[in-house]
């Protein structure tokens, strides 16, 4: 029996070191979030948004659950469906969007981590809508 590896895809927002520009890539992430909800294509959204030098597209390849990533991400990455991007989750590198592609070998993953749905309670929405607005005014400046 092989071990469980995952085909990771990540958008990753670096933020400054500044509470405000710490706030304005969690915008951002929830911006992403908006787009994916409503049928945006992972891959696009990743070479659009990502902060990462020379990314195209988001994909990290196959990974094992080794440790080899930050814990925070780990947690998330092995703890949610294939097909299902993840909530923003930050780490010390900036805050992602993370999405398994595929999962081979090993046994089935369960889910552990709250995932995106269509049906978000009216408190998510009311967030993606101010974050929008953190978002234009950043940009307008």
């Amino acid at each position: 029996d092989r071990p469980e590896t995952f085909g990771i895809e990540t958008i990753q927002l670096e933020p400054e070191a500044t509470d405000a520009a710490k706030e304005v890539a969690l915008a951002r992430a929830d911006s992403v979030v908006g787009l994916l909800l409503e049928g945006g294509d992972f891959a696009e959204l990743a070479v659009r948004f990502t902060d990462e030098p020379g990314d195209t597209g988001g994909e990290l390849g196959w990974i094992r659950k080794d440790g080899s990533l930050v814990e925070e991400f780990e947690e998330v990455a092995f703890g949610i469906p294939a097909g299902v991007p993840s909530r923003p989750v930050e780490t010390q590198f900036g805050y992602h969007l993370i999405l398994v592609e595929r999962i081979r070998g090993g046994g089935a993953s369960s889910t552990a981590y709250p995932v995106l749905t269509g049906d978000h309670d009216k408190r998510r929405r009311s967030e993606r809508r101010s974050s929008r607005v953190v978002l234009r005014q950043a940009k307008s400046r």
